[in-house]
């Protein structure tokens, strides 16, 4: 599981790359949602900021200097979830310059994002959404829509609101499983909050996952497959550097 830091390296290089290809000009695999954002090979804005979230604490751990490069697709990515998601992994990981670092993060991204005169619009229509999709979880608490392609069709006969989409991996599960799905969920990232890591390694790897969950809040990144395939394999990374930290009887 250890070895997993090279290929996030690699993978955090490759965007990179990616990104100042797009940057010299050249329309290259850009599907991007804010025309001019740069989306690197992971061909989506907030995937590429996602995927700098999830390996910075697990390169800073490895080599302080290999945070550079993360915080670079944070920024490229110009997605305010992102640098939110950013700055939770970073105060995580604990120390003093650590959490100063992150509310550096925080201004950063305050800068970047709130002078786009969609911000403010945008805040707005996702607090409708979300006030909307919140009555739609109270109507189907238990067992939610379903995870049917037509689940938000039949919503919207249902309350005669035209739900765009939550925008939101947690109120996207609670929409879809209901609500005692997402309070397990929520339950799950509790008990990651209060076990700190073991090891170093177990450390970084519940920094990432964080921070994925605080970007899971603001968008959807975790239900995307090429972020939720890290989680899983962070998180099971994670439970095994507990496990091996455990004193032997």
């Amino acid at each position: 599981f250890r070895r997993l830091r090279f290929a996030l390296l690699g993978m955090v290089v490759a965007n990179l790359i990616g990104c100042a290809i797009q940057i010299s000009g050249h329309d290259w695999r850009t599907i991007c949602h804010v025309p001019g954002a740069l989306s690197g090979v992971m061909n989506l804005d907030r995937v590429l900021g996602a995927y700098g979230v999830a390996a910075f604490p697990i390169l800073a751990t490895w080599s302080p200097w290999l945070a550079l490069p993360c915080f670079l697709l944070i920024v490229a990515s110009k997605k305010a979830a992102c640098f939110f998601g950013g700055a939770v992994a970073m105060w995580s990981l604990g120390g003093r310059w650590w959490r100063a670092a992150s509310v550096g993060l925080l201004l950063l991204g305050v800068i970047l994002t709130v002078p786009n005169g969609s911000f403010v619009n945008r805040i707005r229509q996702r607090s409708f959404t979300w006030w909307h999709t919140t009555g739609m979880i109270l109507k189907h608490p238990v067992v939610g829509w379903g995870f049917s392609p037509v689940s938000y069709a039949t919503a919207r006969t249902t309350t005669g609101y035209t739900l765009p989409h939550p925008h939101s991996d947690w109120l996207s599960l609670g929409f879809h499983a209901g609500a005692i799905a997402l309070l397990a969920s929520l339950w799950a990232v509790w008990t990651l909050l209060r076990h700190p890591g073991r090891t170093k390694w177990a450390a970084a790897c519940r920094s990432s996952l964080l921070g994925l969950v605080a970007v899971g809040w603001f968008t959807t990144c975790l239900s995307h497959p090429r972020i939720g395939s890290v989680a899983l394999l962070l998180l099971l990374w994670l439970i095994r550097e507990q496990n091996e930290a455990l004193p032997s009887c």
